[in-house]
C-alpha cells in the first residue's frame, strides 16, 4: 500500500492562548527562568514590547498537532524542521497548520498568531 495514499491533507488545527501562568509552569518545568519570559520590564529592557513565551510552548503545540494528525500512518520517522520568526507574547493565541506538499511526504507546517502572523515556519517530513 502507498504511504502517502493514507496522509492527511493537512495537519488537525491546535489553538492554545499563552497566559502567562503557563509561561511560568513552562519556565518551572524546564528551569528557564530568563527574565524576558516571566518580568515585563526586564522583557522591554531587552528589546522586546512584553513578556515572551519560550519557543518551545509553540513548537509543542505544533508536535501535538503532528501526532494527532499521523497517528494512523505507518512511519519508520517524522522529520520537523522549523524556524522560528517571530516571538510569541503573553496573552497571544497561537494556531498550528500545515499542508501536504503535492502527492509527496512532506508537509509544510507552521504556528500563526490570532493576527495570522507565522511565529514558526518548517517543513515536515514522513519516512516510511
Amino acid at each position: 500500500m502507498n504511504m502517502t495514499a493514507q496522509l492527511p491533507n493537512r495537519l488537525v488545527k491546535l489553538q492554545l492562548t499563552i497566559g502567562q501562568d503557563r509561561i511560568n509552569t513552562f519556565a518551572a518545568l524546564a528551569g528557564d527562568h530568563n527574565p524576558i519570559h516571566i518580568d515585563a520590564e526586564a522583557a522591554r529592557q531587552s528589546g522586546m514590547s512584553n513578556i515572551i513565551a519560550h519557543g518551545s510552548i509553540s513548537l509543542n503545540l505544533l508536535w501535538e498537532s503532528i501526532e494527532k494528525s499521523t497517528r494512523d500512518v505507518a512511519s519508520s520517522s517524522l522529520n520537523l524542521e522549523v524556524r522560528f520568526r517571530a516571538p510569541v507574547y503573553v496573552d497571544e493565541i497561537v494556531e498550528t497548520g500545515g499542508s501536504q506538499v503535492g502527492d509527496s511526504n512532506n508537509y509544510e507546517v507552521w504556528v500563526s498568531n490570532q493576527e495570522g502572523s507565522r511565529v514558526i515556519e518548517g517543513t515536515l517530513t514522513i519516512e516510511s
